[in-house]
């Protein structure tokens, strides 16, 4: 794909869809209630939009929520902004032209928009976080960086982390054109890394950390992204017992919570050859690992 200039990221030509294909594209897709992403890093090369193109062009979502870090606006001065992002952007906004709510929760990469929280145009809003009433629990959703924020946890250590994780990130990238050139399906070194002992320990922290602040707030339910890690647990807090979510990521795990009818579950994309060919998967809860003992979570 080509990359386009920032400037004409969010305009139509002659390569890219209009709003008005996108809504009457023929592609048979899927009716679900609640759609929830997060973590996407549009602006970055870590970003898999083709794979979230992919995805977003075989669901139909009553609600959209965009969980933050969906822009990474740390990053879009590089300049980097290939065609596939902005095929993103304009799904996105075409399920809003069709009158679908899209609520832009704001994470830390994009942790610049809190300016500008509460502001709407037609069915897009930007808001801190989300409180609902979901499958008869009070759910609060919100991105989650504020909350590992306020763990106990050196500065330090949180910048050893960070700089170790983008090391990693451009190891991998790196390593990934080398196997694409020899005909090698690409690694996933970063997910694999975060099922280390010490990362699912950390990850097992943070989601406590969630569980607590949400029981504190008289929520039961809290759904997260931040961590690149698709979860869910029940956590006790006291005399709480708090239903713990993350919706995952478009970096490592190409992962999507969806609800519907009363049940929750994770789609996951895999890496396609060809986009439109990309299989995607539901997986249950159930097969999910809880990172303080790697089994099952029922």
């Amino acid at each position: 794909m080509d990359d386009l200039p920032l400037h004409a990221a969010f305009s139509t030509n002659g390569r890219l869809p209009h709003l008005a294909d996108l809504i009457s594209a023929p592609r048979e897709r899927r009716h679900i209630d609640l759609m929830i992403l997060s973590d996407v890093h549009l602006g970055t090369r870590s970003c898999k939009a083709e794979q979230l193109d992919a995805y977003l062009s075989r669901v139909r979502p009553r609600e959209v929520v965009l969980n933050g870090d969906i822009l990474d606006l740390r990053e879009l001065h590089k300049g980097f902004w290939p065609e596939a992002h902005t095929r993103v952007v304009q799904r996105i906004l075409a399920f809003a032209n069709e009158g679908i709510p899209v609520s832009y929760v704001t994470g830390n990469h994009d942790e610049v928009l809190r300016r500008f929280s509460f502001f709407q145009t037609g069915a897009v809003q930007l808001v801190d976080g989300i409180e609902r009433t979901l499958g008869g629990k009070r759910t609060w959703i919100v991105h989650g960086d504020a909350i590992e924020g306020a763990m106990q946890m050196p500065r330090w250590l949180r910048r050893i982390g960070c700089l170790t994780y983008h090391a990693l990130r451009g190891l991998e990238r790196r390593a990934n054109m080398v196997r694409s050139r020899v005909g090698m399906q690409p690694t996933v070194l970063v997910a694999q890394v975060k099922r280390m002992k010490g990362a699912l320990a950390h990850i097992s922290r943070y989601e406590e950390a969630c569980a607590r602040v949400a029981a504190s707030r008289g929520f039961e339910r809290i759904i997260t992204g931040h961590i690149h890690f698709p979860n869910r647990r029940e956590i006790t807090c006291g005399d709480a017992r708090i239903d713990y979510l993350n919706s995952g990521d478009w970096v490592d795990s190409m992962s999507a919570l969806e609800f519907d009818a009363g049940d929750w579950s994770v789609m996951r994309i895999g890496q396609p050859r060809a986009a439109d060919t990309a299989p995607i998967e539901r997986e249950s809860f159930a097969g999910l690992l809880d990172p303080r003992t790697e089994e099952a979570v029922a």
